[in-house]
């Protein structure tokens, strides 16, 4: 009797074991997921080219114990689901932009699946800026109103050019447009015109900063124009060894603003500091603004019938070039000269700046201001 309950129990314990088995869960995957990123340039079109962080995920499944579990997996993107399927060791890659989803078990035999594990994560852009030309002059966006004029080689290399190639005269104008959103251009990059071949340059009133060595090694730049009211922000702008740049380059800033040019600590350094009057092309009126009394002005003085020589759009290869053969419309302000020869060959004029009144003005070949 008494062998015969021992056997019954050792049968129960080896019924109820395997049971015990099948009942055990597999332990549950771990999902490794790791983001990448990636600069990235986009062509839209033959003039402007965006570039973006491109942030892509890879994801690798293990088993979180030393066991040799199956694992199987689906991905979930935009509420689409696929197949489960056994996963083979393989590295996914998720590089197309989207929200996603990675479910997972494991089961080892004799054991029931593990609960699911599962991840979020999604691929992205994130957008840096746009570079794009307008007129010879390449521009980088700063944020959704304002941009920057930038380096030449930076855009080239994109194209499969190298090298620097600004040169000549260049006029950085106070907006640009970009598929029809309109951008103010408030700074010079940082090496944006170095070792470039320039003559002159005109910067708009707009200009608040120039960057890093943005004139650094222009041998050839004879003159600069800054309409800005207030000097911009400079960091080591004209850098050259011996600080030639300063000695070579004429820097002609509203003349209302020469005294405060003047003792800015890097503008202070050029040698020759000239102040022009009005705000350029179009200040008729010569009060430093560009706006609809300029129109109104300019009505007046044609009626009036009086002429002379227009002195804002002088400034290339340190001559008055672009007078030679243009008239303009007499504004009220006065006419200055300031050592440069003017068209017609006359007597050239000494270092200091003087001015000649509306009353001097010449007609076509003479001299102004005698």
């Amino acid at each position: 009797m008494k062998k015969a309950f021992l056997t019954t129990m050792m049968t129960l314990v080896a019924a109820i074991a395997p049971m015990s088995a099948q009942n055990e869960q597999t332990a549950e995957p771990q999902i490794v997921l790791e983001s990448l990123a990636e600069e990235m340039s986009y062509h839209p079109d033959d003039y402007s080219l965006d570039r973006f962080i491109h942030i892509f995920y890879k994801a690798d499944i293990q088993n979180s114990d030393d066991s040799e579990a199956a694992i199987y997996y689906r991905i979930v993107r935009y509420g689409l689901t696929t197949e489960w399927q056994e996963y083979d060791m393989t590295t996914l890659y998720f590089v197309d932009g989207g929200s996603y989803g990675i479910e997972a078990y494991a089961q080892a035999d004799g054991k029931l699946p593990s609960n699911i594990s599962s991840s979020q994560f999604e691929v992205s852009d994130y957008y840096l800026y746009s570079v794009f030309i307008i007129d010879g002059v390449y521009f980088k966006t700063l944020d959704n109103s304002s941009a920057m004029v930038t380096s030449a080689a930076e855009w080239s290399s994109d194209f499969g050019y190298y090298g620097y190639n600004y040169t000549g005269d260049i006029v950085i104008p106070s907006q640009v447009e970009l598929y029809g959103d309109q951008y103010t251009v408030a700074g010079i990059d940082d090496y944006a015109f170095r070792d470039c071949n320039v003559t002159t340059v005109v910067l708009p009133n707009t200009i608040e900063t120039i960057g890093y060595e943005a004139f650094s090694g222009c041998t050839g730049l004879t003159s600069i124009v800054v309409k800005a009211v207030t000097p911009p922000t400079t960091y080591s702008s004209f850098y050259s060894y011996d600080d030639s740049l300063f000695e070579q380059i004429t820097l002609f800033v509203p003349e209302g603003s020469l005294e405060t040019y003047r003792a800015d600590w890097l503008w202070g350094q050029f040698t020759h500091i000239v102040p022009f009057i009005g705000a350029g092309p179009g200040d008729i009126n010569g009060d430093g603004v560009i706006a609809v009394n300029d129109v109104t002005g300019l009505i007046d003085q044609l009626l009036n019938g009086e002429e002379c020589w227009e002195v804002n759009n002088v400034l290339s290869h340190n001559k008055w070039r672009t007078l030679t053969h243009q008239r303009a419309v007499c504004a009220s302000r006065l006419i200055t000269r300031c050592g440069h020869r003017w068209p017609a060959g006359g007597a050239q004029c000494d270092n200091r700046c003087t001015c000649a009144p509306r009353s001097s003005c010449g007609a076509a070949g003479s001299t102004p201001g005698s």
